[in-house]
């Protein structure tokens, strides 16, 4: 065994295992530090013999030791990149690390650049040693948004790395996003127009007859962009007797608008699929506090689907009539509680909700409100669907879910609960463990 937990640690809900039995005694696998000795105890265990409890603590014990292992492997290609720092043979050493462990140049020139990053980072370094964050997520805190100095992204790391063990990839990245434009924002907008600068439009052709169409584009151009391709595609894949996939229509809807022409009327040739004519009224949202508005301060805004931008791209967008504006307040950042009496929530609500959510409530999961459905966190009583006051559709009784996650509570008995004081809502998974997934803070100066 390798001594106790570090703080920070996922703890387990009352009444679940804590992990297999050795010898008539219970080895807790969340209180051991990942290493050789939590290796050994998994390795000596047979799945096939553990209940389905221990088992999510298995894979959990094998995350963390992954984990681990990715923060030895970076100290090692570190160590060998402040070796070289000074030798020709430096430039070159992310294609060595590939070809030895065969993979692709981007692998190897990650590794370096992960290694090196976290020799400046010990607080991340240390918690991806301990199994708190995976690989992916260290280098979202090593490489997302720009900071004028080392010290400055160590900073806004440390305040960061508390929540992100339960911060999906995309909300993580929005938190840094954040931190960077907080630091400087006279250095963050000249940052975003030096990028803006180099926008770009790539054709990458592949085999199958298939290319890759790549855009490098301002944020909200982009996301402008993007909700015009997915409206379409949306309206197109919803028609009766449509038998394209949601991508391929999202594929076709950018044709389309990108070439000039309306989806004709008539059949494909190839499929035979009937083609309509799809009207496009693209919704891009961005977040802005009162006073950022006003010019009293310069508090980033958030583009839906994005992320934080800038005061001053926030303040442009706000004052365009083709954006929807979304105002917090200073202080509270409280949405109000509209509520019904009948089952479908209304326009005004659902954006409500969708806006105060920001994804799917589900843990871990990113996927915009959006491009969801609203749930019933109390299913409602059909039955009786005006006994209850509030109504049984109002905003607390609401959260945003993706279909997928939709389905897991309805059928696949994870159940929720949200604390209406904090926004949090609290999951119990088939096992019996606890999840909590905290609200989203829509404004990001407050994040």
């Amino acid at each position: 065994m390798q001594g106790e937990r570090v703080p920070g640690g996922s703890g387990l809900p009352g009444g679940v295992p804590g992990g297999p039995v050795f010898d008539g005694a219970e080895v807790p696998l969340g209180s051991l530090l990942p290493g050789a000795g939590l290796v050994g105890v998994l390795a000596g265990l047979e799945p096939a013999d553990e209940p389905d409890s221990v088992l999510v603590e298995v894979v959990v014990a094998w995350e963390r030791v992954m984990a681990f292992a990715a923060a030895r492997q970076a100290a090692a290609a570190g160590e060998l990149a402040a070796r070289r720092a000074w030798s020709t043979e430096r430039e070159h050493l992310g294609d060595e690390l590939a070809a030895a462990i065969g993979h692709s140049a981007n692998v190897g020139q990650t590794l370096v650049a992960r290694g090196e990053a976290l020799a400046e980072l010990p607080e991340v370094r240390d918690a991806l040693t301990a199994g708190d964050v995976c690989a992916r997520k260290t280098d979202v805190l090593a490489f997302t948004g720009a900071f004028p100095t080392v010290e400055d992204r160590r900073a806004a790391t440390a305040r960061v790395l508390a929540g992100a063990p339960r911060l999906g990839l995309r909300s993580l990245r929005r938190r840094m996003l954040a931190e960077a434009a907080a630091v400087s924002t006279e250095a963050a907008e000249v940052n975003r127009k030096a990028a803006a600068e180099q926008r770009h439009v790539r054709l990458e052709p592949v085999e199958n007859g298939m290319a890759y169409l790549t855009a490098y584009l301002p944020a909200p151009d982009a996301a402008a962009v993007w909700s015009a391709i997915d409206d379409a595609g949306t309206a197109i894949h919803r028609t009766p007797d449509e038998t394209r996939t949601l991508g391929q229509a999202r594929a076709d809807a950018l044709v389309a608008l990108a070439t000039g022409r309306s989806v004709p009327a008539g059949h494909d040739t190839d499929t035979g699929t009937a083609l309509r004519v799809v009207e496009v009224r693209p919704q891009v949202r961005v977040t802005v506090s009162a006073a950022t508005l006003l010019g009293l301060d310069n508090a980033p805004g958030d583009l839906t689907g994005y992320g934080p931008v800038t005061a001053e791209a926030a303040r442009t967008l706000a004052q365009d009539g083709t954006w929807q504006r979304l105002l917090t307040d200073p202080v509270t950042g409280v949405l109000i509680d509209w509520s019904t009496t009948t089952y479908t929530p209304g326009k005004v609500l659902r954006r409500a909700v969708e806006a105060r959510d920001g994804t799917c409530t589900f843990p871990m999961c990113d996927r915009p409100a959006e491009r969801g459905d609203l749930d019933h966190i109390t299913p409602f009583n059909h039955h009786h669907p005006s006994d209850h006051t509030p109504g049984q559709t109002r905003a607390d009784n609401l959260h945003a879910l993706c279909r997928r996650h939709h389905r897991a509570k309805t059928h696949g008995r994870w159940r929720p609960e949200r604390d209406p004081a904090t926004g949090t809502t609290t999951w119990t998974s088939p096992t019996g463990r606890l999840h909590h997934r905290p609200a989203t803070i829509v404004d990001p100066a407050r994040l």
